[in-house]
């Protein structure tokens, strides 16, 4: 399991905020692995929520 250690020294604000956002470190899943490098977290959080909500992509594909 990710710690705020034991991620790179210049990311670990962003864990910090993932954390507080999620409420625990992933302990399953894809964003289990994910925030052992939480700038790839990120964007892929915001990648997610542009293709969900904002994109013109239909619901189903």
């Amino acid at each position: 399991m990710a710690t705020r250690e034991s991620v790179p020294e210049g990311q670990r604000t962003i864990f910090d905020e993932m954390v507080k956002g999620l409420g625990a470190v992933p302990r399953y899943g894809p964003g289990s692995v994910l925030i052992h490098v939480p700038k790839a977290h990120q964007w892929a959080t915001l990648l997610n929520h542009y293709l969900r909500d904002e994109s013109s992509l239909p619901k189903k594909i």
